[in-house]
């Protein structure tokens, strides 16, 4: 064909006119290909890691645990306290501060005024339900058991923090 057809309409060949791709064509469409899942790869996904992760937030739920107190003999009263009731009465702890972070850890001793570990009270503590967490020295107890221990052994007690989703990470940086 030569240019004298091409603006000849009766001599133009019918339908679409499309370029064969040559080898060279698909290996550099291949190549873009690549390249554009390698940067998906490489900056999306981490991303994605560092972002959900600041969506994490950590908070102690006080309602998740009951404790009761035992008199100087060694017998429990029928009364269970939660600790949210009694952080309510006592205000031991303000709301605004039971956000921490994974690591937190807050001890049960603040609960009680008057704790003194050389006393003969002994105390009763568990999770109400399997989200709630607590440590006795260096064991993790996640059980809904009650877990009896002296005065010594109890202000070993720390809580830890359940983990929700939220916006406050952001709330906190940015007011």
């Amino acid at each position: 064909m030569n240019s004298a057809n091409i603006d000849n309409i009766v001599a133009r060949p019918k339908g679409l006119v499309k370029a064969k791709l040559s080898r060279d064509d698909i290996i550099m469409r291949g190549g873009m290909i690549v390249i554009a899942l390698y940067l998906v790869m490489s900056l999306a996904f981490p991303l994605y890691s560092m972002f959900s992760k600041s969506f994490s937030t950590f908070k102690y739920d006080l309602s998740k645990f009951e404790v009761q107190v035992s008199d100087d003999t060694g017998q429990f009263p029928p009364t269970i306290v939660s600790l949210e009731s009694l952080n309510g009465e006592l205000e031991a702890i303000p709301n605004d501060e039971l956000s921490t972070g994974s690591g937190g850890r807050l001890g049960v001793t603040m609960f009680f005024p008057d704790f003194s570990f050389r006393s003969p009270v002994m105390y009763r503590i568990r999770n109400v339900d399997n989200q709630g967490r607590f440590l006795v020295g260096s064991t993790l107890v996640t059980g809904t058991d009650w877990q009896e221990l002296d005065s010594n052994t109890f202000r070993r007690v720390q809580l830890r923090p359940v983990r929700s989703t939220g916006l406050s990470n952001f709330i906190n940086y940015f007011s």
